[in-house]
């Protein structure tokens, strides 16, 4: 049980980086990202290491990770990946306007919903 005003994040910056990611996952499922991607005919027919599906995360990753350059973010987001070059900056940004904001608005549409008063 924790008590009431105490925080359960890490202390260090990368453990926090690393909780906002995992409660990212628990809301948002990947199944979730796959549809929405399906639904958007956003599809990748090739085989490249930014795929749509891996831009959608970065592209929630950058939500939750303001403060941090995008590489960052990337290599945050990708960090079951050990040893994975982060792209340049400049393929991130293509990769991320040929994703568009469309899956990110339907998956937005698909679940938000009111969250409780924290007092």
């Amino acid at each position: 049980m924790v008590e009431q005003g105490c925080s359960t994040l890490p202390t260090n910056e990368d453990g926090r980086i690393l909780d906002r990611l995992a409660g990212l996952e628990k809301v948002i499922s990947p199944e979730q990202i796959r549809q929405v991607l399906r639904d958007t005919g956003r599809v990748n027919g090739r085989a490249c290491p930014l795929t749509h599906e891996v831009m959608f995360w970065i592209v929630l990753a950058m939500g939750l990770l303001t403060h941090i350059p995008i590489r960052q973010v990337f290599r945050h987001a990708r960090r079951m990946r050990i040893g994975e070059a982060a792209p340049a900056r400049s393929s991130l940004c293509v990769a991320r306007q040929r994703l568009g904001a469309e899956p990110v608005r339907r998956l937005l549409c698909s679940t938000r919903r009111k969250l409780p008063r924290w007092n």
